[in-house]
């Protein structure tokens, strides 16, 4: 039996986290060992929610936005509507569904979040892991670092010495004490310096500045350089010297140095006049002079002394100088105008004024202030691109540059002066400024700036001024532009205004004493950089003064222009804004002017006004000038094409020198003025302005008007000589109607005419002109007028209303009119039969009126200049030329009629009723409303005789054919004749009742052959009771009408359909040139007919044929008395002048027939088809 073995583990765990295991073979324990357990990984809470806290906030706050919502929108109720209310309730919807949303993501994610609670605890545990070893290598590194430990061991023998004897034993080096001098022997050593020192100064040479200045005193030599150093300097033996040679034995040394000049506390200037103030070196400074001094003192002497001193003087004065203007810098009124580099190197201080101008940024225009050649204090100007040279600046400020003493007794000093930098020409340095001055001013940098700045800004002023004076010619106008300081100018900007313009000194920058929101635009562009430069690369005071004289200008050219504005404004004048002129079309304002115009912007201004009761396209223009504030007026009419204005009339207007207009004539062109100048504008100007445009506007409304109507006229002022020729002894009075219509009775007007002429003489007159007109039988005829008419326009101003009266007059004889007096009122006419004299009168009330005619007249003509294509409605002469136009018609017409003996029925002002004959209605001549329409003729519907379609259909298309033909005339020319006007005016009506005539016979056969159809048609039914034959009739054209007869039938193979079959017979006019009295023949055609279709009415056409032959058979018996005409099929009978005779010509198939026997030759036409129906029946 084999051992068995068993593992028991003990479920008890120890405190320790062991668990110990125990191993049993055969009922003994044979092992026993026990496991440690790791520790559990530390639990990471903080920053944790519990989603159940998410929850139960995230419910609370959607409960309590649906409860402010709905609080809300029940607040609302009556202010905003459902939609809105219910838009906002939604949105809320949306926005808490979309939060639920998130929270649902959360709660699905939080059934894994086990898992990533145990990664948390798990990176958590590492790093605090990889922390611990971190402290562990820095702990081991510290284990090293005993070095401070380490101390030397003690001096027990120095301790032993200090404990027994209190002090340590230390050694002496053999140390031997020095005595002291007595006064007494400083005394003779300092005399016996002094001695030493008179008697080397009397044999060696001493620079000339330092010659007259020294004193030995204290063993020492005192060497004074007025208003920069005194420097001490004594010898080490008493050697006495005579040569250069034996100098280096007994060399001068270096004592003590101070410089004569410095700071005052009191006014923080640079002063050298008060002997208190010097300044020290400090110790550094002191010790590295010493140095320096007395190895040049070794080498070079008291030259060499007097040379290092010197420079080094200045250079403190120099830095002196460049610490005060960085101190102008901070708190003073230079602070942002002002740039300063100083360069020690080069002992140079530029100073950049006016740095934020853009004629000095880059350090364009500067001071610089250095040392010359000679090592003396100095300066240049550099501005507008080099170096300057001013005589009057260099005088001012040589009382603050100057240096301690004259420099005329050394000639090695005398060169011309130049800055240190060696690449600067002698030519542009500054003479010597340094001049012997008993007085001495403190150096005052503040004050050296504004003697630069006040300079500059006077002469940039001065170019300006030379400019303005040159342009503004105050030759003759010595007001225009004057100095009121050398930084201030006056400048009139027009008569009433003037402005001072200045430059700020300090800045540069320019502007205007209490300006206007113009001038702080103007002053922006002035203190800009300027557009326009001669170099791209460098901005000169010439671009800069150019743009300043350009603004200048533009600002009195827009004070100017919105004073003339204002007061236009003030007359009730609208300003239009909108329209701008291109080059070409402002090159036609210049053609205008006695010197031309160099029209440039800025400089002039073009402005464009119009009335309220204007037409939309006519403008008033101004002109001004910004120079000579001389303006100048146009009245013009512009047109929109393609997006640009067009100019297409224009007019000047003249001025007298009182600057009343006045028309530009012959007489007066001498005293015209050729502008306006600004002291003219008074209000008697601006009231009259109005005036004269609206005047202007009419005359060529109404010239534009006769020439659209193809007018010829003359405006003259001779009217009364012309008067003379056409025995009108004057014009006529005007007579104010203001209703003219049929109800009124001659009575009634001639009570009125004195009220209405005293009235008359009550209204201002403000406008009248007499205009000629040509008549070349077009407006009346000549042999019952004359070849010229006259047209007065009359403006008169009532009741705040303007009102135009036109009348048209002149002779008026030879008529034939029987109308009434009342009756010519409806056209606005009066006619003296004795006196051989009519006119035409209407009154236009422009304020309501004008704007719609001058629109509808301006587009009349077009710009092809095609007077057919015009639109004359509504034009201001409308009413009287169709007026005259009627009267013309009526005149002409009538004439024609006597003529051509035709009966008159009746006759009015509105038609003209007539008689042909007793078997045709009335005819009524309707005469027309415009003279763009032509007359039309209507039937008498008072007539007993009913009119037929085809009737109305013929007058239709003459009616169409006298509007188609309206205006045609003969063509005007020196050779046309009076007389073939008159004959083709008389053609035109005559032959119009001429055709209707020739007509009537076909029309009566139409109605004869419908009458003849309907009696017969029972005899020629079909079996259903239609009938076999249907007569119709076409009319395309007055020279086509189509006789079509339809006749129907069955077959026997289709009884119950119905057949039809087509015969149309035309008739035309035709002439026949061999015919004496050359008159109209109707040609009957029965060719249309010839076809296959038609060959089973052959009996048709055979009945159709010998009808027309027993005709013609009869027709010639019937003439036994008059043999002389003979018909054959081919031949053409001679009529021997009878138009009265008639005739029939055999063609075929066609026939050419005079007009008595169309009507008899139709009606047995019809009659066959009649007969053929009626035989195929039976």
């Amino acid at each position: 039996m084999s051992d068995s073995v068993i593992e028991i583990d003990s479920p008890i765990g120890h405190s320790n986290g062991t668990q110990t295991k125990t191993k049993i073979t055969n009922g003994s324990v044979i092992e026993k060992r026990s496991t440690t357990v790791p520790p559990e990984i530390p639990h990471i809470s903080n920053n944790i929610i519990p989603l159940s806290n998410i929850l139960k906030f995230y419910t609370q706050e959607a409960f309590k936005q649906l409860s402010t919502v709905i609080e809300n929108l029940s607040s609302t109720q009556d202010s905003e509507n459902d939609s809105t209310r219910k838009k906002k309730f939604l949105e809320t919807i949306i926005s808490l569904r979309q939060d639920f949303v998130k929270i649902y993501t959360l709660v699905k994610w939080s059934a894994s979040s086990k898992d990533v609670s145990k990664l948390i605890d798990l990176l958590n545990w590492c790093r605090m892991q990889e922390f611990h070893f971190d402290q562990l290598a820095i702990q081991l590194n510290g284990l090293t670092g005993y070095s401070g430990a380490k101390l030397p061991n003690s001096d027990l023998i120095t301790s032993l010495e200090v404990f027994f004897k209190g002090r340590p034993q230390l050694p002496s080096y053999n140390y031997i004490p020095i005595k002291k001098i007595s006064p007494e022997k400083t005394l003779e050593v300092l005399s016996d310096l002094n001695l030493i020192l008179i008697t080397r100064l009397a044999l060696i040479d001493i620079p000339k500045r330092l010659s007259n200045n020294y004193i030995i005193k204290d063993g020492r030599v005192y060497f004074s350089v007025p208003n920069e150093f005194e420097v001490s300097i004594t010898v080490a033996n008493d050697l006495i010297i005579d040569t250069d040679e034996e100098y280096y034995k007994s060399p001068f040394y270096f004592i003590d140095f101070k410089f004569l000049f410095g700071i005052n506390p009191e006014t923080s200037l640079i002063t050298h006049t008060d002997n208190k103030i010097v300044t020290k070196l400090p110790k550094s400074s002191h010790q590295k002079l010493e140095k320096t001094v007395n190895n040049i003192l070794l080498n070079q002497g008291l030259y060499g002394l007097y040379d290092v001193l010197h420079k080094y003087s200045i250079s403190f004065k120099l830095y002196l100088i460049a610490k005060q203007l960085k101190e102008l810098l901070i708190n003073t009124r230079w602070r942002n105008n002002l740039q300063v580099n100083y360069q020690t190197g080069k002992s140079l201080v530029i100073v950049n004024y006016w740095s934020t101008h853009f004629l000095s940024k880059n350090w364009r225009s500067f001071l610089e202030l250095g040392i010359d050649k000679s090592y003396n204090l100095n300066f240049r100007w550099f501005k507008n691109g080099k170096y300057n040279i001013n005589q009057e600046l260099i005088d001012a400020l040589s009382s603050q540059l100057k240096n301690s003493s004259s420099s005329s007794n050394d000639n090695s000093e005398n060169n011309d002066r130049s800055l240190s930098q060696s690449d600067r020409n002698d030519d542009d340095s500054q003479q010597d400024l340094l001049e012997n001055n008993e007085e001495h001013e403190d150096l005052n940098v503040d004050l050296i700036l504004n003697v630069i700045v006040n300079k500059h800004s006077a002469l940039i002023m001065e170019k300006v001024f030379n400019i303005l004076d040159e342009k503004l010619n105050t030759i003759e106008n010595p007001d225009q532009v004057s100095y009121l300081s050398p930084q201030q100018l006056l400048l009139k900007l027009s008569p009433n205004k003037s402005t001072i313009f200045c430059i700020n000194p300090l800045t540069g920058f320019f502007y205007f004493i209490d300006p206007s929101p113009l001038q702080n635009v103007l002053t922006k562009r002035i203190n800009s950089p300027p557009t326009v430069v001669k170099n791209k690369n460098f901005i000169s005071e010439a671009d800069m003064v150019n743009n300043i004289i350009d603004n200048l200008i533009q600002l009195r050219l827009e004070v100017y222009n919105k004073e003339i504005n204002n007061k236009l404004l003030t007359t009730e004048w609208i300003n239009n804004d909108i329209i701008v002129l291109g080059e070409y079309e402002v090159s036609k304002l210049s053609n205008f002017l006695v010197n031309g115009l160099n029209f440039t912007k800025g400089i002039h201004n073009i402005k464009f006004y119009r009335r309220k009761n204007w037409p939309s396209s006519w403008f008033l223009i101004s002109l001004i000038s910004g120079i000579s504030s001389t303006s100048y007026w146009w009245v013009a009419r512009l047109k929109s094409i393609s997006g640009e204005w067009k100019i297409q009339w224009i007019q000047k207007l003249k001025f007298q020198k009182n600057n009343h207009y006045v028309e530009d004539t012959s007489e007066n062109q001498l005293s015209l003025n050729d502008g306006v100048e600004p002291s003219s504008f008074n209000y008697e100007f601006f009231s009259s302005l109005s005036t004269s445009c609206s005047n202007m506007i009419i005359d060529h409304m109404i010239l534009e008007e006769l020439q659209a109507r193809n007018i010829r006229f003359l405006k003259t002022d001779s009217v009364k000589q012309i008067l003379e020729k056409f025995n009108i002894s004057e014009i006529p009075e005007d007579e104010e109607k203001k209703h003219y219509n049929g109800d009124l009775k001659l009575e009634e007007i001639k009570d009125n005419e004195d009220e209405e002429a005293e009235a008359e003489k009550t209204k201002p007159l403000v406008y009248e002109s007499i205009i000629l007109i040509y008549n070349h039988n077009d407006l009346l005829p000549i042999y019952n007028s004359s070849t010229s008419l006259f047209l007065k326009i009359k403006l008169i101003n009532a009741n705040n209303v303007t009102q135009m009266k036109l009348k048209l007059f002149g002779n008026l004889r030879n008529l034939s009119i029987k109308n009434s007096p009342e009756s010519f009122l409806q056209l606005n006419l009066k006619i003296d039969e004795v006196k051989n004299y009519f006119e035409i009168y209407d009154l236009i009330n422009l304020s309501s009126r004008l704007n719609e005619t001058g629109t509808r007249a301006s587009s009349a003509v077009s710009s092809s200049g095609d007077s057919s294509s015009n639109d004359s409605k509504n034009g201001l002469l409308d009413k009287v030329f169709n007026n005259l136009n009627k009267l013309n018609k009526l005149i002409k017409i009538l004439d024609q009629l006597n003529k051509g003996k035709i009966k008159v029925v009746e006759n009015t002002v509105n038609d003209i009723t007539i008689s042909l004959h007793e078997n045709l209605n009335n005819l009524i001549i309707k005469l027309p409303e415009k003279s763009t329409e032509g007359i039309q003729i209507v039937s008498d519907q008072n007539s007993k005789r009913e009119v037929s379609p085809e009737f109305s259909l013929v007058l239709t298309y003459l009616n169409r054919y006298l509007s188609a033909h309206v205006g045609d005339q003969i063509p005007e020319s020196e050779n046309a004749n009076i007389e073939d006007a008159e004959a083709k005016d008389s053609a035109s009506i005559i032959g119009i009742i001429a055709c209707v005539k020739e007509l009537d016979p076909v029309l009566q056969s139409i109605l004869k052959i419908r009458s003849d159809i309907a009696k017969s048609e029972s005899t020629f039914k079909m079996a259903n009771g239609l009938s076999k034959l249907n007569f119709d009739v076409k009319i395309p054209n007055l020279n086509n009408i189509q006789y079509i007869f339809y006749l129907y039938y069955v077959t026997v193979n289709s009884a119950k359909k119905i057949f039809k079959d087509k015969l149309v017979i035309n008739l035309s006019f035709k002439r026949n040139k061999f015919d004496v009295i050359n008159r109209n023949l109707i040609k009957i055609s029965l060719k249309d007919n010839l076809n296959s279709k038609n060959i089973k009415h052959k009996k048709l056409f055979e009945l159709i044929f010998k009808s027309i032959n027993d005709y013609d058979l009869e027709y010639q018996s019937s003439k036994d008395s008059n043999p002389t005409q003979i018909h054959t099929p081919s031949s053409v009978s001679s009529s021997n002048g009878d138009s009265n005779s008639r005739l029939l010509i055999k063609l075929n198939y066609d026939f050419l027939v005079s007009s008595n026997v169309v009507e008899e030759l139709m009606v047995r036409i019809g009659n066959c088809f009649i007969q053929y129906l009626q035989a195929e029946t039976r």
